[in-house]
């Protein structure tokens, strides 16, 4: 009988081990596939992600005789007591031409708080087509309160984007860096 028991101890705790070790490989895979993720889109434009290009670059880019309309859109999130929004709503521009967009943003609590930005790009398939030079986003941004300051973001549409594409949108989120990254 002893020796029952210690055998399905034994299988218990050999269960255990299998399982923490299942469940430690299975969070190293997802944690592992995070930056793998994030490279994927800037490769491949999915989900709307930019490219960065340097400004020389840019500025060496073919000009093509062909306008498309951008738009940008933005807004804080809840949790994040800023002002955000776009002074420049739009522009027709040529592809290849070298843009700026301004952005306004404002701190209206009481304590400096710390964002960061987010963006997507849409049409999806016109986001690896869209090369910034300059940009906010994934830049913590400190103000202080009451502080309020212009972002801009410096970019261009690359000869390559589709012949159909004739308007996207540039979006911008900005969220609460502590709230989010776990300060």
């Amino acid at each position: 009988m002893a020796e029952t028991l210690q055998n399905s101890s034994n299988q218990r705790n050999s269960v255990v081990i299998k399982l923490v070790i299942i469940a430690a490989v299975m969070f190293g895979f997802g944690y592992a596939l995070v930056p793998l993720y994030e490279a994927f889109c800037r490769v491949t434009g999915f989900g709307g992600k930019t490219d960065v290009i340097e400004e020389a670059a840019a500025q060496a880019a073919t000009l093509v005789d062909r306008d498309v309309s951008v738009s940008f859109t933005s807004h804080a999130h809840s949790s994040l007591p800023w002002v955000f929004k776009p002074i420049t709503k739009g522009a027709d521009i040529k592809v290849g031409e070298i843009q700026e967009a301004v952005f306004y943003v404002k701190n209206t609590s009481k304590q400096a708080i710390t964002g960061m930005a987010t963006f997507n790009v849409t049409p999806p398939r016109a986001g690896f087509h869209f090369k910034k030079t300059e940009c906010f986003c994934f830049t913590k941004q400190i103000l202080q309160p009451g502080e309020e300051k212009e972002m801009a973001v410096r970019y261009m549409l690359d000869a390559e984007l589709p012949d159909d594409v004739h308007e996207l949108t540039l979006s911008y989120t900005f969220f609460d860096n502590a709230k989010y990254a776990g300060q």
